[in-house]
């Protein structure tokens, strides 16, 4: 089918890129600064700003879904192509035991 497998996809930027793709997309705070939970002194900005990451930490819980429900379309995907193939596999295979030269 041409789709990597989840596992697949992970190895690849573990080796190209030195750390996996969940690495790679993973939500993370600064180190200091406004990230630490430290306020800036504005009320309205601190609940802004607090409101923002909310939203944004909802918003990446959707795609995390999103992409799970998607490795499991591709992997359904993959199964009904490999059944698929078997299948045609075992018919050719009777096919083949079957036939003239063999009756």
């Amino acid at each position: 089918m041409g789709y990597p497998k989840y596992d697949e996809a992970k190895a690849f930027f573990r080796e190209n890129f030195g750390r996996p793709i969940d690495d790679l997309f993973a939500y993370r705070r600064p180190a200091g600064g406004f990230g630490t939970g430290m306020g800036t002194g504005n009320a309205a900005f601190d609940e802004y700003r607090r409101s923002e990451l909310e939203r944004l930490e909802e918003e990446r819980r959707r795609l995390d879904e999103e992409a799970r429900e998607f490795r499991d379309f591709v992997e359904e995907l993959k199964r009904a192509k490999d059944r698929e193939e078997f299948d045609a596999f075992m018919a050719k295979r009777r096919a083949d035991k079957s036939g003239p030269a063999n009756g």
